[in-house]
């Protein structure tokens, strides 16, 4: 869904791509990805443990013919719990390695059966999701204990966590949510959570039951900071910087910021004025927001209808970097589709842009103050009307202006022979043509193309510290009007020519790139500011 790749087929329209046998390790037949591995209890091959882990899957085996009747299942869910156990417990130490981790999931499991088929129902509630460290919760808790001998409830709480009757209490050091675990066993809730210790059977079961919403610990010093990042050009007069910060928590903390040397910042009603040396280098600095003056931290809260709340916690800075770009004198029109800020980082490039608005698209007059047009990443998806006004700008392109056309897939109303001035084929799968290796070699083609020269000569620096990848959905084939100026590939792959295209278009011209350049932008990498400024240069410049 994230990637916007799911799409409905159609039956008999499926594309089936089978598993073929490359190496076989298993004695028997290895007709299946499940050949020659244990699928019940009875298939593990220990002689120590055979006789009771296969009394335990017939316990198994006829507890599930009994469902749904929980009075029948009890009996036999609580004798194969007693078998596990016991296989447990004579587990021989060589055999420990491969089988213990599976048998002491099924005890898990197996509780988990008896709490459900006794008819046990725990549920617990507190006040508010999320919370500081250093506040506390109002915790509510209602139990029907069903078809058990004993049962007693309590809260299990971690390091930092106490009880005072309902109320749960975090200290100020406690440690914050960790909103990806390394691990996730639905049946396993982390803590916080509620303990249940009950007597089914004469089994004695511990159960952990999570709250209906699991809570979420959120800093006790934390504030947000926008912008995250920001890029100064050097090669331009303006050095100063707008932060704005929000959401202080505790609400009465002093604000100041953590400034590299000879940097000034100037608080203003909203956050700080930051202004860098007329001096300053190239490279990348960290402003560091202090409150009482400590590190805060910045919360992302994440809070849908399918899943648990929970916050990304990072630490509240703003990563500045100081790039030197030398920027063509063109005035350039951004037609975006919602996906991506490139005409933002243009902006503060110090490049002279503007958004092209729906009216603009359909005007001629409107269009001719613009040098250069800049197609954003799908925008022919996502622009109402762009599309039927493709026309229009192949015909400004050739009347003189340069026109950009950043990444888009081949759904993304690309139409090969009507959407660039010139056929131009995106290719698919993804897979098939793109580079994955953000460190992949850059051979440049065309060395002298003004592309790679002017206003900035490119070099192998610009292509370093990349993120994610180089580019996707590279061209598969093109007019013989368009130049390709790079090769790339990924290790032990095929080069692939498709990521930079240039074409003549009467006194203009048209690029079309599936480089990332909108993200490397966006993680402020100092060559995709420097090869964009070259795609934004006129015709006549080259």
């Amino acid at each position: 869904m994230t990637q916007a790749m799911g799409r409905w087929v159609s039956a008999d329209d499926e594309k089936d791509w089978p598993l073929h046998l490359a190496q076989s390790h298993v004695a028997g037949p290895d007709t299946d990805l499940h050949s020659g591995l244990a699928s019940t209890l009875a298939d593990i091959d220990e002689p120590a443990l055979n006789p009771v882990l296969r009394e335990a899957q017939n316990n198994i085996t006829a507890a599930i013919a009994a469902f749904p009747d929980g009075a029948k299942i009890l009996p036999l869910a609580c004798s194969a719990l007693r078998y596990i156990r016991d296989a447990i417990q004579v587990c021989p130490d060589q055999a420990r390695g491969d089988i213990l981790h599976k048998l002491t999931r099924k005890e898990t499991q197996l509780s988990h059966l008896i709490t459900i088929a006794a008819g046990v129902q725990v549920h617990a509630r507190l006040d508010k999701s999320y919370l500081n460290a250093g506040d506390g919760v109002e915790i509510t808790t209602e139990l029907r204990p069903g078809m058990v001998e004993t049962i007693a409830v309590k809260s299990a709480l971690p390091k930092g966590w106490s009880q005072d009757q309902n109320r749960l209490i975090t200290t100020v050091d406690v440690q914050v949510t960790d909103p990806y675990p390394s691990f996730y066993l639905p049946d396993t809730p982390r803590l916080p959570c509620i303990e249940a210790s009950l007597v089914v059977h004469g089994e004695q079961i511990v159960r952990r039951f999570a709250f209906e919403t699991p809570p979420v610990v959120l800093p006790a010093y934390s504030a947000a900071i926008t912008p995250d990042a920001d890029v100064i050009n050097s090669a331009v007069a303006d050095r100063t910087l707008t932060i704005a910060v929000k959401d202080i928590f505790p609400p009465t903390a002093k604000v100041s910021l953590l400034l590299p040397d000879h940097w000034q910042a100037t608080k203003t009603e909203t956050g700080f004025i930051v202004t860098a040396p007329d001096d300053v280098s190239e490279g990348r600095y960290s402003l560091g927001l202090l409150l009482d003056g400590r590190p805060a931290q910045q919360v992302r809260k994440i809070k849908y209808s399918h899943i648990d709340p929970r916050a990304v916690i990072s630490p509240a800075e703003l990563s500045i970097q100081v790039v030197h770009v030398a920027l063509p004198d063109v005035r350039v029109g951004y037609i975006g589709g919602g996906n991506d800020r490139v005409d933002h980082w243009l902006d503060r490039l110090g490049v002279d842009v503007a958004a092209v608005s729906d009216d603009n698209l359909k005007s001629d007059t409107a269009l001719a103050r613009f040098d250069t047009l800049v197609i954003g990443i799908f925008a022919l998806k996502f622009r109402d009307g762009l599309a039927e006004q493709m026309p229009r700008l192949h015909r400004w392109c050739e009347r003189g202006g340069t026109l950009l056309t950043l990444y888009h897939r081949p759904w993304d109303n690309w139409d090969p022979d009507r959407s660039p001035p010139r056929p131009l084929e995106i290719g698919q799968p993804s897979l098939r043509w793109r580079v994955t290796d953000e460190t992949a070699k850059v051979d440049v083609l065309q060395p002298n193309s003004p592309l790679m020269t002017r206003p900035n000569q490119i070099t192998d620096a610009d292509w370093e510290n990349w993120q994610k990848e180089r580019g996707l959905y590279f061209a598969k084939q093109w007019d013989p009007a368009y130049l390709p100026i790079l090769s790339m590939a990924d290790p032990k792959e095929q080069p692939l020519q498709g990521a930079l295209l240039c074409a003549d278009i009467g006194k203009g011209r048209h690029i079309h790139t599936s480089l990332i350049l909108h993200h490397q932008m966006e993680k402020t990498t100092p060559g995709a500011f420097r090869i964009m400024a070259n795609l934004l240069a006129k015709r006549d410049v080259l």
